[in-house]
């Protein structure tokens, strides 16, 4: 399947492309193995290192899907801000990725012991028609998620009228964020008439724990 474009435009070099493996001999015969890649641990997905785009929308990309249940995704696994990034491998399970800042070249490796913090906006969604002189109001949004780990905290943005500012939401106790250890679902306060809605959350982890989040519910008055 055919990739035009990424968010915020960029390029990719012919060397930023890899395939997400845990083994570099992919295609070497593994003793006992009904097939060439029987033995071998497939990620299903595709790596692409993407620089000139945006800021904040350069790194590395993944697309694909790991179950063919599942639908294809596209998600900026790594940001890395630099010049230009030259080549993207997977070495044994750890991605690689070598680079240009001005004057300065470097690889970089991923550190599986700590992730970063994670970021998911959703597409626009419009209201629903109603009389001329009524606009939707966005009263809250509750979000799902899995037992939230300790040290863990998960933060909700919206965005009105494409105005391209991002408006945090508190949480019904009047919190910035939610975290407490253990909940399953946090409430985030909106009351704001709007045509045009997009939502935003922000997973803050704790070392090589994050929160998880299964769905968001929004409700209106």
């Amino acid at each position: 399947m055919p990739v035009k474009r990424f968010p915020g435009g960029g390029r990719v070099n012919p060397g930023g492309v890899s395939n997400e493996v845990d083994q570099i001999e992919i295609f070497d015969w593994v003793f006992g193995a009904d097939s060439w890649v029987d033995k071998q641990t497939m990620g299903n997905m595709s790596l692409w290192g993407i620089f000139g785009a945006d800021s904040g929308k350069n790194g590395v990309y993944t697309y694909g899907r790991r179950n063919k249940e599942q639908p294809f995704t596209m998600n900026l696994e790594y940001v890395l801000d630099v010049d230009e990034i030259g080549a993207v491998a997977t070495v044994e399970g750890v991605t690689i990725i070598s680079y240009r800042d001005g004057t300065d070249f470097g690889v970089k490796a991923v550190d599986p012991d700590n992730k970063d913090q994670g970021i998911w906006e959703g597409l626009e969604f419009r209201a629903p028609i109603k009389k001329a002189e009524q606009i939707t109001e966005f009263s809250h949004v509750e979000v799902f998620m899995d037992e939230l780990p300790v040290g863990c905290s998960v933060y909700f943005y919206y965005q009105k009228n494409k105005s391209g500012d991002w408006i945090q939401a508190y949480t019904a106790d009047g919190n910035v964020a939610f975290t407490t250890t253990g909940g399953k679902k946090a409430t985030f306060r909106i009351g704001s008439e709007m045509d045009i809605y997009e939502p935003r959350i922000i997973m803050t982890p704790s070392g090589n724990t994050t929160p998880e989040i299964f769905r968001i519910r929004t409700y209106f008055n």
